[in-house]
């Protein structure tokens, strides 16, 4: 489940004066919610959360006179998307009869509807719940929660299995449900609001409860010490899991349990959380201490990583300014760590630069607040121009976000995607690392050029500081200069392939035909099937290899047709001839899918870039005078 898009009136500092409100698109995964101190963040995330305590919103525009007497409603509307189909699924596993009301009396017309019904939540995947009016849609299938509640009419049983032919008895109507029977509508509503999770530095989570035996954590994770006994004593493989991603956030814990206390007198027992640290003995139990003595950064994210690990299910995590109960450092870490659990959807609220750097992929949103009421917009992470917007609202700089990383410069998308698989099938880079392709590659025409974007990318890095400083670039072959000699590759800061381009390093691997085939196969036309075997690409490599068209005078014997062969040309060549023209070769696309097959079958095929890479970030650890 997550949220897929919503929109806000009324609520706080969000207002509208048009009826047709913006809806706000939500992603899978990570989104970001930028802006200022008392911009609106922290009302946006009550309201994702359905937080009743906020008041309406209240300007000149809503209440004109000091003594008007009308209240703006509230209206919040959300669209929630299922994947697979789940609907039924929640309702099936609900583990009581549902209900559903129908507004009609002929029998016929209430079983065609609740069929309907039905068919309807076997089939969508997006369900929207509207606070004004109050009603929830599911296709173009509507029902007013509140009308329905005042009609009083009868509740029909509700059978949640789409083969299930739905036939009522008399005796199985109910005038009205009993203490914890449900309509479809509360069952689905409740499932929803219980998967929703909000963390804000403000809210205490207890460090001790009740003992009690459950694995379902609350929303507000005031149970957070029974589920966690109950993990710690049912679940050994999960508690583990639990453990040891605490202490990627928290190097410096080595132990967390929790404990049943006894009372001396009449008083009940009770579980508390206990936590010890690197230094202390195993059989030091004693020195362990009580969650409530530690910092509550430390609650907060065994909140979070409990809520994480311990659901089967997908669950929404709302989270509010996370740097205010973490170092930058922590924060950086917590990200990376709810990063690699995509099937949850995490909304975070910050106005801390470290969270746009921390992960990658993410959607942004900018809340801005003009006089009295808060705008929210999406920002495209490509366009420079709206993430330069982004920095000044939360009073940043580009030197402050970049101002600690270095650059490994490429020349275009292509080697961006693909070097960074590479390097992530060998070992990876350091944290302060990464690579970034160059701005307007096309631009690299002459050999010179090559020399000249290292000089202008210098100067901004070491002068203004609005780029990162750059430990080298990589340029492929054909850039290299005539005079420039193998031993030249290991000084100064501009790097060259042994090979003419990147995609010459594909045309040695093995299965490359077969690599090839496979993508003709999946999106070149199958009228010319016959043309994608792995023996027809084999047969045109053979036969084009020594062509003068990939090679220009460059030397094409056996000894050194790999290191001079224009690789991306003759990939363009092939693509076009076997699909009759109907598919060209796409580098980036094409480049890192044939990198990815690769790399699942020899990870070490690449290894003179490994090497290039390794070798450049081995001279930036050297001191200064080496």
């Amino acid at each position: 489940m997550r949220i897929s898009k919503f929109r806000i009136k009324n609520y706080v500092s969000y207002h509208a004066q048009d009826e047709n409100i913006e809806w706000i698109e939500l992603d899978r995964g990570i989104n970001i919610v930028l802006g200022a101190n008392n911009s609106g963040k922290t009302a946006l995330l009550d309201a994702l959360s359905r937080a009743k305590s906020r008041s309406p919103h209240r300007s000149e525009s809503t209440i004109p006179t000091p003594d008007s007497e009308d209240t703006p409603s509230i209206d919040i509307d959300f669209e929630y998307e299922f994947p697979d189909n789940d609907l039924l699924d929640i309702l099936r596993n609900h583990g009581r009869q549902s209900f559903v009301q129908v507004c009609d009396t002929d029998s016929s017309c209430i079983t065609r509807r609740i069929r309907s019904l039905q068919t309807k939540l076997s089939q969508e995947t997006h369900l929207r719940f509207s606070a004004s009016p109050y009603e929830i849609q599911i296709g173009d299938h509507r029902e007013s929660l509140e009308v329905l509640k005042t009609m009083e009419l009868p509740y029909y049983p509700f059978a949640p299995n789409k083969n299930e032919r739905f036939n009522f008895e008399a005796d199985q109507v109910k005038e009205r449900l009993s203490p914890g029977e449900e309509t479809w509508c509360q069952t689905i509503q409740s499932y929803v609001f219980r998967n929703v999770f909000k963390f804000q530095a403000e809210r205490h989570i207890p460090a001790h409860a009740d003992v009690a035996l459950t694995r379902d954590l609350k929303s507000d994770a005031s149970n957070l010490p029974q589920v966690l006994y109950t993990i710690e004593q049912c679940d050994c493989p999960t508690f583990s899991e639990f453990k040891q991603l605490v202490r990627c956030v928290f190097p410096n814990i080595s132990e967390i349990t929790t404990r049943k206390i006894s009372q001396i007198y009449d008083e009940d027992d009770y579980l508390e959380i206990y936590v010890g640290y690197n230094g202390v003995s195993v059989e030091r139990q004693d020195l362990m201490i009580p969650l409530v003595g530690c910092g509550s950064g430390l609650a907060q994210v065994m909140a979070i990583l409990l809520g994480i690990v311990s659901s089967k299910e997908d669950r929404v995590f709302l989270i509010d300014e996370p740097s205010t109960f973490l170092h930058p450092q922590a924060t950086r870490d917590l990200l990376k760590l709810i990063e690699s659990f995509p099937r949850h959807q995490y909304i975070i609220a910050t106005h801390s630069p470290t969270a746009i750097m921390s992960v990658g992929e993410k959607r942004l949103l900018l809340v801005k607040r003009e006089n009295m009421v808060s705008i929210v917009k999406g920002v495209d992470v490509s366009d420079h121009t709206q993430l330069e917007e982004v920095l000044r609202e939360i009073g940043s700089s580009r030197s402050d976000v970049f101002g600690m990383d270095k650059y490994i410069w490429v020349e275009g998308p292509t080697e961006l995607a693909c070097f960074n698989l590479i390097m992530d099938a060998n070992e990876g880079l350091p944290d302060d690392v990464q690579i970034q392709d160059l701005v307007n590659v096309d631009d690299l025409k002459r050999k010179r050029d090559a020399a000249l974007v290292e000089q202008i990318y210098e100067r901004l890095s070491d002068g203004v500081g609005i780029l990162p400083s750059a430990l080298a670039f990589i340029f492929d072959g054909d850039k290299r200069p005539d005079n420039y000699g193998e031993a030249d590759n290991s000084k100064g800061r501009t790097k060259y392939l042994e090979r003419w381009n990147f995609e010459s390093y594909f045309l040695d691997f093995e299965g490359f035909a077969d690599i090839v085939s496979d993508l003709l196969n999946a999106a070149a036309s199958s009228e010319y099937a016959e043309n994608y075997s792995t023996d027809a690409v084999q047969s045109w490599i053979d036969r084009n290899r020594s062509n003068e068209e990939y090679f220009k005078g460059r030397d094409k014997s056996v000894e050194t047709w790999i290191q001079n062969i224009d690789g991306a040309k003759l990939l363009a060549g092939l693509f076009s001839e076997l699909s009759e023209h109907t598919l060209e070769y796409d580098k980036p696309t094409h480049g890192k899918q044939i990198t990815e097959r690769i790399l699942a079958q020899n990870p070490d095929h690449f290894h003179e870039i490994v090497d290039l890479i390794k070798g450049i970030l081995e001279k930036e650890r050297q001191p200064a005078s080496a």
